[in-house]
């Protein structure tokens, strides 16, 4: 199942379960009937709302997670993408040894080890959605082209969400001298 069916899912849910908590408590505590269309209208009002979400969730992230899933050679093009180049003057740069440690910090969701193009996106949060990053390393010109883009970039914090992410793997790939 796709991470954001998944948070989709899990919304859901959470409104059901908010609802009905909610609809007992004033049934106990207020002495409120159990009307059968009260909560038949809460229902809908929840598959109405959750249909919603989902909608507004698909045409905002199914572009980008296509891309940052699908194999590919071309940097992302998406709105807010940050690119960002990191110049390696090891010649024992090692491909896979940056793979391995990506994958402790990141969900990897596509390598090439011989176009050595890897793409990789934040683990989902209920409080962020994180950002996606497409690395491709150059060893003629002994450049790593980092173009990281948020997720969503409808809101301040996951805007910046990008650059924040690209200046972490930079960091990352200067600390361990790969």
């Amino acid at each position: 199942m796709k991470p954001y069916v998944k948070l989709i899912v899990t919304y859901f849910f959470v409104l059901l379960g908010m609802f009905l908590l909610l609809r007992l408590l004033a049934v106990w505590l207020l002495g409120r009937p159990m009307d059968a269309p009260v909560l038949v209208t809460g229902i809908v009002w929840i598959i109405l709302f959750s249909l919603i979400y989902w909608g507004v969730l698909i045409r905002e992230f199914k572009p980008r997670l296509d891309y940052i899933q699908s194999p590919g050679t071309q940097p992302p093009v998406f709105k807010a993408t940050v690119t960002k180049e990191v110049e390696i003057s090891n010649n024992s740069f090692s491909f896979q040894k940056l793979h391995n440690e990506l994958v402790r910090f990141y969900e990897v969701t596509y390598v090439d080890e011989g176009e050595r193009i890897m793409k990789l996106r934040d683990r989902f949060s209920m409080s962020s959605w994180g950002a996606c990053t497409f690395i491709h390393y150059q060893e003629n010109e002994g450049i790593l082209l980092l173009a990281s883009y948020p997720m969503s970039n409808r809101t301040m914090k996951q805007g910046g969400s990008g650059r924040k992410q690209s200046e972490a793997i930079a960091s990352l790939i200067i600390n361990l001298n790969l």
